[in-house]
């Protein structure tokens, strides 16, 4: 009876040690899974946290993308504007020398006819001068200077008809 109460002993110690270490087991498998699922937490939120993170930046990238894209176009359109501006510009300068040769066109032209009308009326004056017929007074004044400097020519009178007053020489 001894055995068999030792051996029930045994075997309910056993029995409770197998018990125990089951538990054991247990327990060490449900720490671990508390712990794999509190690391898979962890891990699950790092990967969030990384992808939020990798997405802000993203979104930065982009946005700052958009502002140089933005500041670009705005420097294009100004560029043109100015380029715009500078034709007009130009055309204004070209417009104004036209003007400018046009009325010096004009002006030249205005002075050429004076000219022109200044020189008729020098010709005319002069037409008017050659007419006018020396007088014999005149005539033998310049016989003799001839005479004094040994020039013997003949003056002839160019015009035939009545001489004018002798008392005025000219």
């Amino acid at each position: 009876q001894k055995k068999k109460k030792n051996k029930k002993n045994k075997q309910n110690k056993q029995n409770k040690q197998n018990k125990q270490n089951k538990q054991d087991k247990q327990n060490k498998q449900d720490k671990q899974d508390k712990q794999n699922k509190n690391s898979n937490k962890q891990n699950k939120q790092d990967k969030q946290n990384k992808e939020n993170k990798q997405k802000q930046q993203e979104e930065k990238k982009n946005k700052d993308k958009k502002r140089d894209q933005k500041n670009q176009n705005r420097d294009k359109q100004e560029q043109e504007k100015q380029k715009q501006d500078e034709k007009k510009q130009k055309e204004q300068k070209k417009q104004k020398e036209k003007k400018q040769q046009k009325e010096q066109g004009k002006k030249s032209k205005e002075e050429q006819k004076k000219k022109e009308k200044a020189k008729k009326e020098k010709m005319k004056a002069k037409a008017e001068q050659k007419e006018v017929p020396i007088s014999d007074m005149e005539e033998r004044k310049w016989q003799k200077m001839l005479n004094q400097k040994e020039i013997n020519t003949l003056l002839l009178p160019l015009k035939k008809g009545e001489r004018k007053n002798e008392t005025t020489p000219w």
